[in-house]
């Protein structure tokens, strides 16, 4: 069933020099409370210095949160993959998903048939997508 006004956010950045640990956690903890009130699901992986996120929701709340990912010191060398319309879901109904276990993001990335070195501008939105995907649902993901 199609879902109006359904908008996907696909990007990768550079993470920051510096945000630790802790620092992610904030960064989690705060964009699920942010993505649930606006009603956004998402996924976001971090491979080796690399966010990858989709995200979904209403087209004004996806456009508002990625200006304000373009300004944000956490990330850097924000690059648009697509954003657009889409008749459903791919991603979990979850706020956000975070993976950053290297290991089992290359057994994903290994699925998708991206080899290391891995460049996250070799992923187009179908596989960006089904990246997040399948991360998003995978055991090791960040929980608070």
């Amino acid at each position: 069933m199609s879902e109006p006004g359904l908008t996907r956010l696909l990007y990768h950045s550079r993470m920051a020099a510096g945000l630790d640990a802790a620092a992610r956690a904030r960064l989690v903890s705060t964009s699920r409370r942010h993505n649930e009130a606006l009603g956004l699901r998402g996924g976001l992986v971090l491979y080796r210095g690399v966010f990858i996120q989709a995200l979904e929701g209403e087209s004004e709340a996806v456009g508002e949160l990625f200006r304000r990912l373009l300004v944000d010191p956490r990330h850097h060398a924000v690059t648009l993959v697509a954003i657009g319309p889409v008749e459903t879901h791919a991603l979990p109904p979850v706020s956000l998903a975070m993976l950053e276990d290297e290991d089992t993001i290359e057994d994903l990335l290994a699925r998708r048939a991206a080899r290391p070195p891995f460049d996250p501008g070799t992923l187009d939105a179908v596989a960006m997508t089904a990246l997040v995907h399948d991360a998003s649902l995978a055991k090791t993901f960040f929980l608070d």
